[in-house]
């Protein structure tokens, strides 16, 4: 069958989205949760949010920043100024002094993401007087470190909303920062087995699903980034779904809330 010919994809309906973001909120472990599901070609695209926190709301997306830093690196590649297998002496002074994500005064993040894609609502955290994020939690305790957070930039100081982390999870897969090939030389994975078992590569994240979980209706690949705050930036190719969103919870005990929210859209898609 040419693929014109092949049948449209069913994705589910607004019902089955509102019950997967409300049953993200029911966990024990999750005070409010956002998810945002989205498919390639935008014939499906919708963001909710249940228990304390609402569809549009800031949020800080913890490690999901690392992709975004690697967008940076491999950009820096294509431009002659780094390789990536270099060892790490050859620019840590450098770095040390001016921070890994800046050039000649520079904040790369900002000049080759945030403005190259219009985000308005993402930025990266810096003023410890700054109350626009959604509060963290771990487990019952609302968590307050802003300045711990304005010092982890690279690693997880990035603040957005779902849409617009949705936003970039698109291009980043749909090859605007890089070829698309580039992300199979990302796929060296290494698991890691808490919070939730997931495969660990370079600048990318594959979410580990039984084969038992989808026998008749296979799972295929989840690739993206968890976030300790319970942030995610995930999208499965086998079906041209993407999903952003979080939990908003430190503990690691919120993850498989959403993981579960992900696997219920991801099976009913036809």
């Amino acid at each position: 069958m040419a693929l014109a010919d092949q049948p449209a994809r069913r994705y589910p309906a607004t019902p089955i989205l509102e019950d997967a973001v409300g049953r993200m909120a029911l966990s024990r472990a999750v005070h409010g949760a956002i998810l945002c599901v989205e498919s390639g070609d935008v014939s499906l695209s919708w963001c909710g949010a249940a228990g304390n926190l609402q569809a549009d709301q800031r949020y800080f997306i913890a490690s999901v920043t690392k992709m975004y830093v690697t967008v940076v690196v491999l950009r820096l590649r294509q431009e002659g100024r780094i390789d990536l297998d270099d060892p790490i002496g050859r620019y840590l002074p450098t770095a040390l002094i001016r921070g890994l994500h800046v050039t000649n005064g520079v904040d790369r993040t900002a000049e080759l993401i945030f403005d190259e894609l219009s985000l308005r609502d993402m930025y990266a955290f810096a003023d410890p007087e700054d109350a626009t994020p959604a509060p963290m939690f771990y487990k019952d305790a609302p968590v307050h470190v802003p300045r711990y957070i304005a010092s982890i930039t690279a690693e997880g100081g990035i603040v957005s909303t779902a849409r617009e982390v949705m936003t970039f999870l698109k291009a980043f897969f749909s090859g605007r920062f890089f070829p698309r090939e580039t992300v199979q030389e990302l796929k060296q994975w290494n698991r890691i087995y808490f919070p939730g078992q997931f495969d660990f590569g370079i600048g990318l994240e594959k979410q580990w699903v039984p084969w038992i979980m989808s026998p008749l209706n296979p799972i295929g690949e989840l690739l993206g980034f968890w976030g300790q705050s319970g942030a995610f930036a995930f999208h499965n190719p086998q079906r041209d779904l993407y999903f952003t969103g979080t939990v908003n919870q430190l503990s690691g005990f919120g993850h498989g809330a959403a993981v579960s929210a992900m696997l219920r859209i991801m099976k009913a898609v036809r």
